[in-house]
């Protein structure tokens, strides 16, 4: 991606520049990350992981969702992991010495884009409801998620999810239902045109 969440950003050059907090003069304050001490955050040793590559437990989502968009043999679609293939391996990420678990994004995906599906977590099918927090069901459901990270509080653990700030998913529902909220189709400049033909936000 060609930027970062504002959280995830300064999280990252907060935890790099302990000598120069100059770099971050739009940091949120300390107490504005999930109501914790950012110095927390230095702390913790985070585990990132791809989800649909960690670990397949529930094979009945694994063809949810769009449609031909699981191939096991395709580096460019599902392979079929799961949100819980990820908590059937917490006590071995907690073994490792991970103390976070940061994920890609679960965002629902939009369907077969070319040869390629979302199986990244980059392709949000963000529609044009604000309360739209649909979780991509070939991972699993909200509810599954939620039991993700309580399962990660009742081991002393925390959860990051990354997200996606910059683009909708190629075709994704809100592009055709609010086209004034993206930049152009135009080439050749990386902040107002889109990124490999992603529908770049503006």
């Amino acid at each position: 991606m060609k930027k970062r969440s504002l959280v995830v950003l300064s999280l990252a050059l907060a935890a790099c520049s302990q000598q120069s907090p100059s770099l971050v003069p739009s940091a949120p304050s300390p107490q504005a990350i999930s109501g914790t001490n950012i110095d927390t955050w230095r702390k913790q040793i985070i585990y990132l992981l791809m989800t649909d590559r960690f670990s397949n437990d529930n094979t009945t989502n694994d063809n949810l969702g769009a449609a031909s968009c699981l191939d096991k043999n395709s580096a460019t679609k599902f392979h079929g992991g799961d949100i819980q293939g990820v908590r059937n391996k917490l006590s071995y990420i907690k073994y490792m010495g991970a103390t976070t678990v940061w994920t890609t994004p679960m965002y629902k995906q939009v369907g077969l884009n070319g040869s390629s599906c979302g199986y990244h977590g980059y392709w949000a099918n963000f529609s044009n409801s604000s309360t739209d927090t649909s979780v991509e069901p070939k991972l699993g459901t909200s509810s599954e998620l939620t039991s993700l990270i309580n399962d990660l509080h009742n081991m002393g653990m925390k959860y990051m999810m990354d997200m996606v700030a910059n683009h909708a998913g190629p075709g994704a529902s809100v592009v055709s239902t609010n086209p004034t909220w993206f930049h152009s189709n135009c080439t050749g400049n990386d902040i107002t045109c889109p990124l490999s033909g992603l529908p770049d936000f503006a």
